[in-house]
């Protein structure tokens, strides 16, 4: 599909080109803007479609919380290559089909979605957001999910990556309180 995309492009390319050395010919000088601007749009399209490379990593404040604490995550995004939007999602937003993961987390700073602009430049960010645990249990925390969409059109590119990063919420006391917070047990030593 895309080499028909590129095989278009360089038909669209080749067809203003006769055009243009006609007009010069004929001295149709009002049509040469008009080739000139559809040259350089099919040309910068052509030179722009190169394969990004998208690296990723993720590290979480901790691996280990009671139920109520909250964990900072922080994510680094590398793109280099291609010319368009990137649209990333971090746990839990990464996990978003899941009932689990939308019942077991909130995220109290930040967001766990993004969307950055890849230009001419090399791209390196990167995002920090805090998720409070809200349920107790053993959670795969570390894919993220991306899609890169050409600004022409010419690729999408929607992957996943997963670091295997597991976070496990207990069922206790915790620097928030947690649940077990406001229970007291008399008569046990």
């Amino acid at each position: 599909m895309v080499r028909e995309i590129v095989r278009s492009y360089y038909l669209l390319l080749a067809l203003p080109v006769f055009v243009a050395i006609m007009a010069l010919i004929d001295t149709a000088r009002e049509l040469l803007m008009t080739i000139i601007f559809s040259v350089l749009m099919v040309s910068l399209a052509l030179a722009t479609d190169a394969k990004p490379a998208i690296t990723m990593s993720i590290d979480l404040s901790k691996t280990r919380v009671f139920a109520g604490d909250e964990v900072e995550a922080s994510v680094k995004v590398r793109v280099r290559g291609g010319l368009g939007l990137v649209s990333i999602a971090m746990p839990p937003a990464s996990y978003g089909d899941s009932r689990r993961y939308r019942e077991g987390f909130e995220v109290t700073n930040g967001k766990a979605a993004q969307i950055i602009f890849k230009g001419f430049r090399d791209v390196e960010r990167e995002f920090k957001f805090r998720v409070k645990a809200l349920k107790r249990g053993v959670y795969e925390f570390g894919r993220i999910r991306y899609t890169y969409h050409h600004l022409f059109g010419l690729r999408i590119i929607e992957d996943e990556l997963n670091e295997g990063i597991r976070l496990v919420v207990m069922l206790g006391t915790g620097s928030s309180g947690g649940v077990l917070a406001g229970l007291s047990f008399h008569g046990y030593a």
